[in-house]
């Protein structure tokens, strides 16, 4: 892979040391692929746009990022309270909302999202430890450069989970688990790219 298109795909270059490898994963690409080169793919729209059948369907067609709203969800958010020992069930049921509705997901983004509903403007410190430390052992964790990552309870992360399309205001690129991007890889790969080419057409 070209360093153009390294940098290209989102900016991250740590990031793509793990995906250059997973897009040139046997386990992305089709197995005929093994035995004879790959087939340039004959559009750039069929790749672009891929069509239902090539995405795993309509529900993959439709997979959106959803941010959790803490509030929304029937929780009231108590910032003095936020450290007190009697806090932590209900600290604990809303890392739990959040993991539920936004997982896999980063571990210091979970912390934001309940740093924010706190009306907190940094989330580090006292705030990161207290948080994660309320987190249930019944969601899956795997790590990406040194970041946790919480998956959705049952989650098997033995499988690529689908990607999930969505503002940059919601979630930017460096706080997308590789494994996601690892789906959208996939697609296009199913597509006929070549590695370094769904690189680029991931950016």
């Amino acid at each position: 892979m070209t360093l153009a298109v390294r940098r290209a795909c989102c900016g991250r270059e740590k990031h793509l040391a793990g995906f250059q490898s997973a897009v040139s994963s046997p386990s992305l690409v089709r197995s005929e692929y093994a035995d004879e080169p790959a087939e340039r793919y004959a559009e750039r729209t069929t790749i672009e746009n891929p069509t239902r059948s090539q995405t795993g369907g309509a529900s993959a067609a439709r997979t959106k990022y959803a941010v959790a709203n803490i509030e929304a969800a029937g929780f009231e958010p108590d910032r003095e309270a936020l450290y007190d020992t009697s806090y932590r069930p209900t600290l604990r049921r809303m890392a739990a909302h959040v993991i539920a509705i936004e997982g896999p997901i980063f571990d210091d983004v979970l912390v934001h999202r309940i740093a924010r509903a706190h009306k907190f403007g940094r989330a580090a410190g006292r705030i990161r430890e207290t948080v994660l430390d309320v987190v249930e052992r019944k969601f899956p964790v795997s790590n990406e450069d040194g970041r946790k990552i919480f998956w959705p309870e049952g989650a098997d992360k033995s499988e690529f989970p689908a990607f999930r399309m969505g503002s940059l205001d919601d979630r930017g690129h460096v706080d997308i688990p590789l494994v996601e991007l690892g789906a959208l890889a996939r697609r296009f790969l199913d597509s006929g790219a070549e590695p370094a080419e769904a690189a680029a057409l991931i950016a």
